[in-house]
C-alpha cells in the first residue's frame, strides 16, 4: 500500500517538475527572441551613428552662431580672406536714477517682475497655509527661471522665513 502511495507521490512530483521545466524552456526561448530583437535595434542605431559620423561636415552659411532670439542675429557670409566682424548692437541706455521704472515703461510690468527678489524677501505674515501657498507659487516660478536650484535651497529659505511662535 505504501509502495503505491509513494509511486503516486513520485509521479505527481515528476509531473510538476516537467511543467516547471516546460515553463523555463518557454521563458528561455522568449528571452532569446527579445535579445535578438534588441540586438537588431542596437545594430541599426550603430549603423545610423556610423553613417552620421562619416557624413561630410557642411560649412555653416553664417559666420556667427545661431542665437536664442533675444538679441538680433547678424547674418553675414564670411570669406576666408576677409572675415566680416559682427556689427555692434546698440543697447538701450538708462537716463536718470530709476532704471527699474524705465524698464516697466519700455517692456511692461509683467516682463520685469522680479520673482527672485520677491522670493528672497518672502516672510510669513498670515497663516502657515497662506505662506506655504505663496512659497510654493514662487518656487515654481524660480525653478522655471533656474532649474539648477535644488530642494534644499527652497527648504532652507522656507524655514528661515517662518515667523517665530509665541
Amino acid at each position: 500500500m505504501t509502495e503505491g502511495t509513494r509511486m503516486k507521490l513520485l509521479d505527481d512530483k515528476l509531473l510538476r517538475h516537467d511543467e516547471i521545466l516546460g515553463d523555463l524552456s518557454t521563458n528561455c526561448r522568449e528571452l532569446k527572441e527579445t535579445q535578438a530583437g534588441i540586438r537588431g535595434t542596437l545594430e541599426l542605431i550603430l549603423d545610423r551613428l556610423t553613417t552620421l559620423e562619416r557624413a561630410p561636415v557642411k560649412a555653416p552659411e553664417c559666420a556667427f552662431p545661431v542665437r536664442d532670439g533675444l538679441l538680433p542675429n547678424p547674418i553675414h557670409k564670411a570669406s576666408a580672406r576677409f572675415p566680416i566682424p559682427p556689427p555692434k548692437w546698440e543697447l538701450p541706455s538708462f537716463e536718470g536714477n530709476k532704471p527699474k521704472e524705465e524698464l516697466y515703461v519700455r517692456f511692461g510690468e509683467t516682463v520685469v517682475e522680479d520673482t527672485v527678489e520677491e522670493f528672497n524677501k518672502l516672510s510669513q505674515i498670515g497663516t502657515l497655509d497662506e505662506f506655504l501657498g505663496k512659497s510654493e507659487d514662487l518656487k515654481v516660478q524660480m525653478i522655471i527661471r533656474n532649474p539648477a536650484l535644488n530642494e534644499a535651497h527652497f527648504l532652507s529659505s522656507f524655514i528661515g522665513a517662518l515667523k517665530e511662535e509665541n
